[in-house]
């Protein structure tokens, strides 16, 4: 099994999209990986945001943090297809240092649709597709455009 995902992560390593990343995506991907306890091992789902978050305020969730230096944001879906509010967490991963901040939360990122910028790095066994959230197939610049032409 692990082999087979290590295989699916390194296929991913094109769609790293940041040029200011010091690592590779399957990297960060291992880097998140680590820091999930067993317990999150066994019935989460983790998402990665390959949009670097630049120093200054973030929104995480529903909370606001300071960031000091940029970072890459992870989500923890420690209830995948339960309806929220339930225990999850964000992962602030600094990609130059490989330093990485936990803060608890109770929400998804966004409430529907995750940005076409996000992948799902790690289903636990057994989790069927219907709990995962969506994640959109088009461009964020395609969508604006498309906002912008058709008000």
């Amino acid at each position: 099994m692990l082999v087979v995902f290590v295989a699916t992560l390194r296929t991913n390593a094109d769609a790293m999209t940041s040029p200011e990343t010091s690592g590779k995506p399957d990297e960060l991907d291992e880097l998140v990986l680590l820091q999930l306890s067993e317990a999150e091992r066994q019935r989460s789902a983790v998402y990665l945001d390959r949009t670097l978050r630049p120093a200054g305020r973030a929104l995480v969730g529903r909370q606001e943090v300071q960031l000091r230096q940029p970072r890459f944001l992870a989500f923890v879906d420690q209830r995948p297809g339960a309806n929220w509010a339930h225990p999850c967490r964000y992962l602030l991963v600094d990609p130059a240092s490989r330093d990485v901040e936990s803060v608890t939360g109770d929400g998804p990122p966004v409430f529907g649709v995750l940005a076409s910028s996000w992948r799902l790095v790690w289903r636990s066994p057994g989790i069927d597709d219907w709990r995962l959230i969506p994640i959109s197939q088009q461009n964020p610049e395609q969508i604006h455009q498309k906002t912008k032409d058709n008000p």
